[in-house]
């Protein structure tokens, strides 16, 4: 299972009970904004560049639950089934960039990477507390005159 959790957009590490560990300091420290949170930890950007030319999918983005392992396998799950052939491969630990060779049209790629999604997404749990907390916030942003969504 995996949990997706209140994460400090900068320091890049969970909170717990409002408060997060400074990677820098060693330092236990509270938040003092509640809403100066990410959802997390930080998702993995995904980017496939088609390099053969012709018909096929040029370029293809989305996002993953963490861990990059588990963006890899799948990726290797793509070449064992002749999806592509891989070019060139990089990766960090929260972005992945595959330049490829392959002859999938536009939708057959999305199919693919929708596949993938799914499986990656399946064991992702988020704490009902926090889907209400979300859909309160949505809801308020909603009422104001100017709305961000």
């Amino acid at each position: 299972m995996k949990y997706i959790s209140n994460w400090h957009p900068i320091h890049r590490v969970p909170i717990v009970d409002r408060k997060f560990q400074n990677p820098t300091t060693g330092v236990i420290e509270e938040i003092a904004d509640k809403n100066f949170v990410i959802c997390g930890p930080p998702f993995v950007k995904a980017t496939w560049i088609n390099l053969k030319p012709g018909d096929g999918f040029r370029i293809s983005r989305t996002d993953f639950p963490p861990p990059i392992e588990d963006v890899f396998v799948a990726v290797a799950g793509h070449v064992k089934d002749k999806a592509y052939e891989i070019e060139n491969i990089s990766a960090t630990k929260y972005e992945m960039t595959v330049v490829c060779w392959s002859d999938l049209t536009d939708e057959m790629m999305h199919e693919v990477v929708m596949r993938m999604k799914g499986e990656l997404w399946k064991d992702v749990y988020v704490p009902p507390e926090d889907i209400a907390a979300f859909e309160a916030f949505v809801e308020e942003e909603r009422k104001k005159e100017n709305p961000r969504f």
